[in-house]
């Protein structure tokens, strides 16, 4: 009976554990996505303010900036279908 006890508390419940690692994917990619859009957002009012010539660093930084998070978000769309997919 005690190793029952000490069974349930050694072993975690692999189906939970992936399930908590699928929603903090799936939340990790709208943080990433919402990220896109605001960098998308800040290139087109630099676009429109001129700060794309005048300001060309500021400018290839945001550029920059909006692809680390595409491939980030690229990343964890990728593991998410892996762990989607286990069985």
């Amino acid at each position: 009976m005690a190793n029952a006890v000490y069974d349930g508390l050694s072993m975690p419940d692999p189906h939970a554990s992936r399930q908590r690692k699928i929603e903090a994917l799936r939340q990790t990619i709208r943080e990433l996505q919402a990220k896109i859009e605001q960098a998308e957002w800040d290139r087109r009012m630099m676009q429109l303010n001129d700060l794309d010539r005048s300001s060309h660093i500021a400018y290839s930084s945001q550029l920059e900036l909006k692809h680390q998070y595409e491939l980030q978000l690229i990343n964890a769309q990728h593991e998410l279908q892996q762990l989607e997919n286990m069985n």
